[in-house]
């Protein structure tokens, strides 16, 4: 963990990681940096090994992982080092989706004024069919002038 927060040692780890393909490989890491995973989230080197996680070790094998973004979402999300891996795991994670539609629907207006979390609503409507955005399209809808007339959120809204 020590070295995936370093300027030079994180290019290693990322490497690392990209090349662990078994289960075993996987899980075996996942044992190491567990417990470390807000950490790695929250610093500025550590954050791309979370981030080749997320994009390379197949979803069944991320729970620890999705359970960090999840418990941690906001805190991650309105962070320049959290939100990248919050970003990759609402694009990743299809079984604990619904998790994260909760989460987002009942921080629609914080998260579209923030100027990092409204990437994350952004990533959401994006990826995700209009049907799971329904709320979040409504909420938006009922702050439309407010949320329109704001430099950070009205990018939210125009994605809309």
């Amino acid at each position: 963990v020590e070295l995936s927060c370093h300027k030079k040692g994180t290019h290693s780890i990322q490497t690392l990681t990209v090349e662990l393909k078994s289960a075993e490989e996987i899980e075996k890491f996942l044992e190491i940096i567990e417990g470390k995973e807000l950490l790695l989230a929250s610093n500025t080197y550590g954050t791309f090994i979370l981030q080749k996680m997320v994009e390379h070790f197949p979803e069944d094998l991320l729970t620890p992982i999705y359970n960090v973004c999840k418990d941690n979402f906001m805190k991650m999300a309105t962070s320049s080092n959290g939100l990248p891996i919050i970003k990759k795991a609402l694009a990743k994670f299809k079984r604990g989706k619904q998790s994260f539609i909760d989460i987002i629907e009942e921080n629609t207006n914080s998260l579209a004024q923030h100027p990092f979390g409204n990437y994350a609503i952004q990533v959401a409507i994006d990826k995700w069919n209009q049907e799971d955005c329904q709320k979040i399209f409504a909420i938006i809808l009922k702050n439309l002038q407010q949320l329109s007339m704001q430099k950070i959120s009205s990018n939210v809204v125009e994605r809309c």
